[in-house]
């Protein structure tokens, strides 16, 4: 259920292809958590399932996710993370404030909807490798939620942000290195 694992002292958590739902909150403040495993099949990771989670390096999605719903802020030992081909949303502050993301490969060329504060005190280096054709575009969204005045700081901070652009045949060794 909901917070089933908050703030437990795990340190790895790969759940099984067994799982095709999860609730929110799942692994909040689990300041051990070092990686963890989605399974094939979960379309959905929820509202702040790994948030607060300083020591998180290791971040597996499955090729089923569509969305992410705030999932991973504040989790300062993610310093890359690979979104995968089905990735639709990226929901309001996703990875905010991981402080060390330097990577964000997104491999998905059906995003649709990039949430305000979804890359927002990131590394001040950050990296959002993207198809080929789609940096405009992934940029405007991150924009989109921005405009509406209170959320101005983080115009000038999606500015910062380095838009990559990857052919198809060059995804496999950039995620390789």
């Amino acid at each position: 259920g909901s917070g089933c694992f908050w703030g437990t002292k795990i340190e790895k958590m790969i759940i099984p292809d067994s799982v095709k739902s999860m609730e929110s909150e799942t692994f909040y403040s689990c300041k051990n958590l070092k990686e963890i495993r989605y399974p094939e099949g979960i379309t959905q990771i929820l509202s702040s399932d790994c948030a607060w989670c300083p020591l998180l390096e290791k971040v597996y999605l499955p090729k089923s996710v569509e969305v992410i719903w705030g999932s991973f802020n504040h989790c300062d030992g993610i310093k890359e993370v690979m979104l995968p081909e089905n990735v639709e949303i990226i929901e309001d502050i996703s990875f905010f404030e991981c402080k060390n993301l330097e990577k964000v490969y997104i491999c998905s060329r059906k995003i649709t909807s990039i949430g305000r504060k979804a890359f927002t005190y990131a590394s001040e280096n950050l990296t959002i490798y993207v198809p080929k054709g789609m940096g405009e575009k992934y940029k405007e969204l991150a924009k989109k939620y921005t405009k509406f005045g209170y959320y101005a700081e983080d115009l000038e901070y999606i500015e910062k942000i380095t838009w990559q652009e990857v052919e198809d045949d060059e995804w496999d060794e950039l995620l390789a290195g």
